[in-house]
Parts: C-alpha cells; sequence; structure tokens
C-alpha cells in the first residue's frame, strides 16, 4: 500500500493558487513540507509558504517569478504543471479534508521510517529499548495536531449536575474540602516536613481506597516491598491479630501469621507494588500505570516519593517539572488519581521539636548578647595552648526572619563547651560549699551571672 496520495497533494496546491485563503487553513493543520511525498510538490509548497510569510500575492505570475528567481521552476514540473493542478481540484472548499489526508499519511510515513531503521537492531533490543520504541511511536502520532482540536467552544460543553466520580479519603473533614474526596484524572501533590505522618496518612487513604472497591498501586522510594506492606499490615490489621511484645529498643508491634493470610486473601489482585528489580524512573513508572489502569482497572496510584524518580532533565527543577507533567497527562487520559508524594528540603534550618545540643547552644548565646552586648565585642578568635584557632562567629538572630540563625562550627561548640563547663563545675561547687557552710551570699550570685546565663536559659527550651 503506498503511503501517499498524489491527487489529494495536487488538490490542496492547486486550491491554495485558485484561493491564497486556503493556506490559512494549511497554517491551522500545522502543515509543512515534508507532508507532502512528491519532490515537485514539495518545492511549490515550500515557495508558497515563504511568499506568505513574506506577505506576497500568491498566483501563478508570482509562484513563476519566485521559482525561476530560486532556479527551481524546472524541477517543480514548470508553468505547464501549474496548470493541471488548479484542473485538478473539483472544488476548493474540501481543501480542510484533503489536508487532513494528507497529515495522516505522512504520520504514517513517519512511522514506516522509523520502525525500519530500528527493525535493523530488533534482535539486540532489551524490554527497556523496545519500550523506548514505543514511546517514540506515540509521539510521532501526537506530534502533529491541528489547531481545532487545541480548542473548544464553550457553549459546546455540556454541564453535568452530578456529583464528579471521586475516591473518598475516609477522613471526613478532608473529603468535604475537596467535594467528595480525590477526583478522578487528578494529580495530588502531598508534601510536609519530615516525621509529620505521610506515610501513615497514605496508609489510611490506600485502605479506604480498596474497601470501596478501588484497586491500588503504591511505590515506595525509600523503603522495601517488605518494609512498605509490613507497616500497611499494621494499619488495616484487626486489633485480634496484633502482637505486642518488647525487645532491647522497646515495644515491638507485629501482625500474627492468621492476620497475614487474611490481609493476603482481601489483597488478592488489589493492591500492586512497584517490582524491586525495576529501575525507578519516569519510563518505567508510566509504563506501570498505563498498563494496570488499561488491564488492572487500578485507579488509584501512589507515588513516594518525587525524588527517588530519575527523569530526563538539566537540572532537578527541570526533572521535577517533567515528569510532574507526564503524571497529569496521565491522570487526565486514563481517568485516574495519582497522589505524589513530594518531601520538602531536609536541609532548611528548622530547629526540631525535642531540643538538642545545637539549638540550645545557639539560643543560649542568643540570651548572652542580650544580657552582655559587651561580648559581641571580643575576640573574634581563640587560641589554644597547640595554636589551633578557632572562629568565634557571630550569633545575633535576623528579627525580620527568626529561623535564619548563624550556626557556629562544630569545633569551636566543643572548646566552648569544655571552658565554660569547668567554669560552671567551680561555680556550682562553690555553692555547694557554702550551702554546706550556710553562707550563701549575695557575691556568689553575682559570680554566676558574670560567668553565664541562669541554667534555666537552656531548660526552657
Amino acid at each position: 500500500m503506498a503511503l501517499y496520495n498524489l491527487y489529494a497533494e495536487q488538490s490542496v496546491l492547486g486550491s491554495i493558487l485558485i484561493e491564497p485563503e486556503s493556506i490559512l487553513v494549511a497554517n491551522q493543520f500545522n502543515l509543512c513540507v515534508n507532508d507532502f511525498f512528491h519532490p515537485q510538490h514539495k518545492i511549490i509548497y515550500n515557495c508558497i509558504k515563504k511568499m506568505h510569510d513574506s506577505g506576497d500575492a500568491i498566483d501563478f505570475v508570482t509562484l513563476k517569478h519566485n521559482l525561476e528567481k530560486a532556479d527551481f521552476l524546472e524541477k517543480a514540473g514548470g508553468v505547464s504543471y501549474f496548470t493541471s493542478l488548479t484542473s485538478a481540484v473539483p472544488t476548493t472548499k474540501n481543501i480542510y479534508y484533503h489536508i487532513k489526508i494528507l497529515k495522516e499519511l505522512a504520520t504514517k510515513r513517519n512511522i514506516y521510517n522509523l520502525i525500519s531503521d530500528r527493525a535493523k537492531t530488533i534482535k539486540k533490543m532489551d524490554g527497556q529499548d523496545m519500550i523506548k520504541l514505543a514511546n517514540e511511536v506515540k509521539a510521532t502520532v501526537l506530534d502533529s495536531p491541528c489547531v481545532d482540536d487545541l480548542f473548544v467552544d464553550a457553549s459546546d460543553i455540556s454541564l453535568d449536575t452530578t456529583p464528579s466520580p471521586s475516591i473518598e479519603t475516609g477522613f471526613a473533614p478532608l473529603d468535604a474540602a475537596t467535594s467528595g474526596g480525590l477526583n478522578f484524572g487528578t494529580l495530588t501533590v502531598l508534601t510536609g516536613s519530615p516525621w509529620s505522618g505521610k506515610s501513615t496518612f497514605l496508609n489510611q487513604i490506600l485502605a479506604n481506597a480498596l474497601s470501596l472497591g478501588f484497586n491500588s498501586f503504591l511505590y515506595s522510594g525509600e523503603l522495601t516491598a517488605q518494609m512498605a506492606l509490613d507497616w500497611f499490615y499494621k494499619t488495616v490489621a484487626n486489633p485480634i491479630h496484633l502482637s505486642f511484645g518488647v525487645n532491647s529498643f522497646g515495644k515491638t508491634i507485629k501482625v500474627t501469621d492468621e492476620g497475614v493470610i487474611q490481609i493476603n486473601k482481601w489483597l488478592k489482585n488489589k493492591l500492586f507494588l512497584f517490582s524491586k528489580n525495576a529501575q525507578a524512573d519516569e519510563t518505567n513508572i508510566s509504563t506501570v500505570i498505563e498498563f494496570l489502569a488499561v488491564k488492572k482497572d487500578v485507579k488509584l496510584f501512589v507515588l513516594e516519593n518525587l525524588m527517588t524518580i530519575e527523569c530526563s532533565g538539566s537540572d532537578k527543577y527541570e526533572k521535577q517539572i517533567n515528569v510532574i507533567k507526564s503524571l497529569k497527562n496521565l491522570a487526565k487520559h486514563y481517568n485516574i488519581v495519582i497522589i505524589l508524594v513530594a518531601h520538602s528540603n531536609k536541609k532548611l534550618n528548622h530547629a526540631p521539636r525535642t531540643p538538642c545540643f545545637w539549638y540550645i547552644r545557639s539560643q543560649w548565646n542568643r540570651k548572652l548578647i542580650r544580657l552582655y552586648p559587651k561580648c559581641n565585642k571580643r575576640q573574634r578568635c581563640r587560641k589554644r595552648n597547640d595554636n589551633t584557632t578557632f572562629e568565634k562567629q557571630n550569633h545575633r538572630t535576623n528579627q525580620k526572619t527568626p529561623s535564619t540563625k548563624i550556626q557556629p562550627r562544630p569545633q569551636a561548640i566543643l572548646y566552648r563547651f569544655q571552658t565554660r563547663a569547668r567554669t560552671w563545675l567551680r561555680v556550682w561547687w562553690s555553692i555547694w560549699t557554702r550551702l554546706l557552710r550556710h553562707d550563701l551570699t549575695t557575691t556568689t550570685q553575682i559570680h554566676i551571672q558574670k560567668h553565664g546565663p541562669p541554667l534555666c536559659v537552656a531548660l526552657q527550651l
């Protein structure tokens, strides 16, 4: 079967020569030179396209003049061939359908050429290479959209008053705020600080979706399949199937064998996990989503997390944009729900809920500056007996952004801690001996304030 249509090509060129305004229809379809098969037609349309872009009039005389100037008149078939093009046009009103024929045949030729080039090395291809080939074929099909397909008239859209289908999360306030839960065809990005309960929250959503009859998929880039399932089992297990114990690290919770058997029966052909042997990249994740959405009727996909998915791009921001666009298109095309976990930047300087040595010291030094303004004028470095220099840094806090702090270097912290620890020991030994002698004087209290802040500054944190 020939992948070209001679009469359609002649009709398109003839219609443009008869009615030059017809080239606007060609521009709507993004008709290009390579969409024509015959070489003389490519030359003629290329010349017409340049004349239109430059604002020149399109007719036999101007076309002949421009082709002679470029020395392409004979290759295009001459003036006699131009006359035959117009005689082959039944009506210019059908140019819309003739251009669609050209675009469809051009797409088939591109696919044929792509497959023909890869057929030489198809024996050496593995599964990953064949998936890439399939993606290239898909991109070729979608590479030439018509402008009319890029927009719709608002009056042609029929409003559906019935509630849009969705998956309830099981959390009543969240379902009420989202009009029924997670709507189909949407991508939801879930984020939060570390240890804020994102994984537990997702397990609850998975359990509720499975109980409602929606098949689900889970990808965890940080946990193994066994660890992810163990966490999920503890979430959905009945209390009678939980056994409690104690080990060297503290209390433990374990699902009994009977509970595991019953949960496995419930999850059969309902919950799917990403294989540990597969590479977690954008191509494999997209392929799994497409296959499960079509073959296994999976409606909920949970991907944890974004930073563990390898994707194309020059930097991390471009990579994240590419994978989010791909997932959004999949959700809309297959009418599924995708939840993507994006962890916040763990390098941000946020103090943990439980105070640690670092943050106690930074707050302590800030108190020191408030109590003793003269301490900012102290010498900027200290020297020990071994001539090791430690940097004395400024610990003032920016009043506009309280979270922005200059942390001291670990060596300087250790040195100050040792120095002040010896001072505190001497102070408290002096207090203890005076208490024993019932001789606690104001001199001792002044001595405490002189050597450092009250001890309650650290304890209050």
